[in-house]
This record gives structure tokens, C-alpha cells and sequence, in this order.
């Protein structure tokens, strides 16, 4: 999952796409049911080593993404296959990039008595 930034804040994304070729970003919003091309704000895509670096605009034009909202973004080839989906998230949180999903190892916790009484 990635954190956006709320309209008019700038985001930076790094992903790890099927191949070193984006040509469209389409954002899918889960709300309103709608798809949104955001190719035209991206400011630059760089890649290195099997990631991708991809730079949002201030400027969103049509899309203006809202906080607390859940988005899908859809990275797309020339030929319009997808090389990379997941999904976004909106929020204003300055400190986002400290929380992931799968952060941390699960513990255990110490169960109390766990004798059962047999009639």
C-alpha cells in the first residue's frame, strides 16, 4: 500500500513494477467510482536496480485526491497492460512513512490459565 498526499501536496512513490516501462498512471477512485489518468502530473519516473521513483506534481488538474480516502493506482505499459497495481491511501499524517503493513514481528502474548475444568 502507498500513502498519497491530500490535494495540493506533492507525493513520491517507490514501487517495484513488472518491467522498467510506465507509460500511463490511472488512479481508481473507490468512492465515486471513478478513474482518473494522472500521467500528465507525474514530474519524473527514474529507475534503478528493478524500482521506480515516480514524482507527483503539486497540480493534480482534474484528480484532487481527499484525505482518508482509499484510491487504486494502476501503473500501464505502451501497449496498455498493467505492470504494477496497488492500493493508495490519502492522508496528512507527517509521519506515514514510520507505519507499514506488515511492520514488526507478531508476539505472542503470555496466556493466563488455560486449564479447563472436564464435567
Amino acid at each position: 500500500m502507498l500513502v498519497m498526499r491530500p490535494y495540493p501536496l506533492s507525493s513520491v512513490w517507490t514501487i517495484v513494477p513488472r518491467q522498467d516501462t510506465i507509460a500511463s498512471l490511472e488512479v481508481y477512485d473507490e468512492q465515486q467510482n471513478t478513474t482518473t489518468n494522472i500521467t500528465s502530473q507525474v514530474t519524473s519516473i527514474t529507475y534503478d536496480s528493478g524500482t521506480a521513483t515516480i514524482n507527483l506534481a503539486t497540480n493534480f488538474g482534474s484528480f484532487e485526491p481527499k484525505e482518508g480516502f482509499f484510491y487504486v493506482l494502476y501503473c500501464r505499459d505502451v501497449t496498455g497492460n498493467s505492470v504494477y497495481r496497488t492500493r493508495v491511501y490519502c492522508t496528512n499524517q507527517t509521519n506515514f512513512y514510520d507505519y507499514t503493513l506488515n511492520q514488526g514481528q507478531y508476539i505472542e502474548q503470555p496466556s493466563a490459565d488455560t486449564e479447563y475444568i472436564v464435567l
